[in-house]
Parts: structure tokens; C-alpha cells; sequence
């Protein structure tokens, strides 16, 4: 991503690390659908937690997609996105 198309996302991600930031959570008797890219953002290195830490909230239902954090959503990884968000429900409404 260059700067040009970087900039205007500026504002987004300041509200994002300032909500980050006062949040405070507390774990909730839920289910959680966890959506993991294949190609971490930022290039990181091997996460040894498949849920990132996410257990600590509720139980986890960590699916695969393909692509980044920010190309989940566009075509081809979208079909994806698409089909596991369908399974997801799916299993939701089963163990209602």
C-alpha cells in the first residue's frame, strides 16, 4: 500500500488505536467466530495462539481464509470469506 493510498485511511486508524486504547473488556458467556487471513498484516512471525488471545473472552471458532486482513473482502478471498461465514452460522444456529 502506498502513502497516497495510505492517507486517507489516517483518520480511521487514529479512532481505531484511541478506542483500542480506552476499551476495556471482560469475557462474556459467548461464542466468539474468529475469521484468520492466511497472510498475516503486518508480516509477522508464526503466533503460537491460533486465537490470538481471544480465549480469554469466550470460547473461539477460529476459521481460515485465504489472503490478508485487508483483502479478505475483495474477490477471489471473498468467496471464501463467504463460504466459511455461511458455515459459521450455520453451526451457530445448530447448537442454539
Amino acid at each position: 500500500m502506498s502513502l497516497v493510498e495510505l492517507r486517507p485511511t489516517l483518520p480511521v486508524l487514529t479512532g481505531n488505536f484511541d478506542a483500542f486504547w480506552r476499551y476495556r473488556t471482560e469475557p462474556q458467556p459467548v461464542r466468539i467466530a474468529m475469521f484468520r487471513a492466511t497472510e498475516p498484516f503486518p508480516p509477522t512471525e508464526p503466533v503460537a495462539d491460533e486465537d490470538l488471545g481471544w480465549r480469554a473472552l469466550g470460547h473461539v471458532d477460529v476459521r481460515i481464509v485465504s489472503g490478508r486482513h485487508h483483502t479478505v473482502v475483495r474477490e477471489p478471498h471473498a468467496a471464501i470469506l463467504a463460504e466459511q461465514l455461511r458455515a459459521s452460522l450455520a453451526d451457530a444456529r445448530a447448537k442454539r
